[in-house]
């Protein structure tokens, strides 16, 4: 199978929040590649859903990363989702902008 990568899309978890809004990818993709900037710091997990209004759960085991200050790149498996929400585990300081873009494998 080919198909291409996605272009880069923006995304943000909202000050004093610990999660990102649902983010639809547009198709099924294996992988996500995520750009983040400046981040309080905390552990970042990735959440997936079958549906944009399902209930997302952790992708345990893969997407659990420390992240101390941002200013990073990250590839998560994603294991063949559309739907998904990027998870803190501490509340942001501010508005924090990230850079995603599915992965074809």
């Amino acid at each position: 199978m080919s198909y291409t990568n996605m272009q880069w899309t923006g995304s943000t978890i909202a000050n004093a929040a610990v999660n990102s809004a649902a983010i639809d990818l547009g198709r099924i993709y294996d992988k996500i590649q995520m750009d983040f900037g400046t981040l309080s710091a905390t552990s970042i997990n990735i959440a997936v859903s079958t549906t944009p209004g399902g209930t997302y759960k952790f992708l345990h085991n893969e997407a659990l990363v420390d992240i101390t200050t941002g200013n990073t790149q990250q590839c998560f498996n994603i294991w063949g989702h559309q739907f998904l929400k990027v998870i803190c585990n501490n509340a942001q300081a501010g508005a924090r902008t990230f850079n995603y873009r599915g992965i074809a494998d």
